[in-house]
């Protein structure tokens, strides 16, 4: 006796494919209107990682509108708020075989020219402005000033 007869007898690998399959419905990535339970791209990916604390308090700063900056998220840039590529240097000193880089700078724009606070402690979940996340205990128990 086969191993298939034993879970479904009269099933033989003979007569296995005459078994009618029934036809999967492929769901159309552009046309996500008729599936409202598909998410977004992105919409479940992992948050990204957050990086080391760099100051507890927010940096204020006068951004440009309709310039391009770099957020630092690695929290290792000497030209801190902004990215000075330093999260390369990190990921070669760790491993220097390793080819995926885990931090990668916030690049954003803002709308209008006035005065911003960027976050400095790298925990905040609205990237690359300041949430409050420096107040936490969390956060204030991990760095503290000599």
């Amino acid at each position: 006796m086969s191993a298939l007869s034993r879970l479904r007898p009269g099933l033989s690998f003979n007569n296995l494919f005459a078994l009618k399959q029934i036809p999967q419905r492929r769901c159309n990535s552009k046309n996500t209107d008729q599936h409202p339970e598909t998410p977004k791209y992105g919409e479940y990916d992992n948050p990204p990682k957050k990086g080391a604390i760099y100051d507890k308090k927010p940096f204020p700063i006068e951004l440009e509108a309709g310039k391009k900056y770099s957020w630092c998220t690695c929290g290792w840039s000497k030209s801190q708020p902004f990215c000075d590529g330093s999260h390369k240097e990190i990921l070669r000193m760790t491993n220097p075989r390793a080819k995926v880089v885990h931090f990668k700078p916030t690049r954003f724009e803002v709308t209008e020219s006035k005065k911003y606070w960027l976050c400095m402690c790298k925990q905040t979940n609205n990237r690359p402005f300041c949430d409050g996340s420096h107040l936490s205990e969390e956060v204030q128990k991990k760095m503290t000033y000599s």
